[in-house]
């Protein structure tokens, strides 16, 4: 974020790109636009996410449902957010 790499200890199923597969592991660098998201699944190597949405792959912040409380996973961590 802002030319920062982000820490993602939780990111444990990691993609080797290939070239007999689709290789859905690349690299993202973008400017995402005001009073948008970009949206990244924790399954990377099999998320269909931002990376792939059709459109611009942003999503208006309007347009989020929900806010997360609880926390179920890993098990080490379940509680409230």
């Amino acid at each position: 974020i802002n030319n920062e790499l982000v820490k993602e200890p939780y990111v444990s199923n990691f993609c080797v790109p290939s070239k007999k597969s689709l290789e859905n592991c690349r690299a993202v660098i973008l400017e995402v636009p005001n009073k948008h998201v970009f949206v990244l699944g924790d399954n990377r190597a099999n998320s269909w996410d931002g990376r792939y949405w059709p459109a611009n792959g942003f999503l208006p912040e309007n347009q989020i449902l929900g806010r997360a409380l609880w926390r179920f996973w890993p098990l080490s961590r379940v509680g409230n957010i």
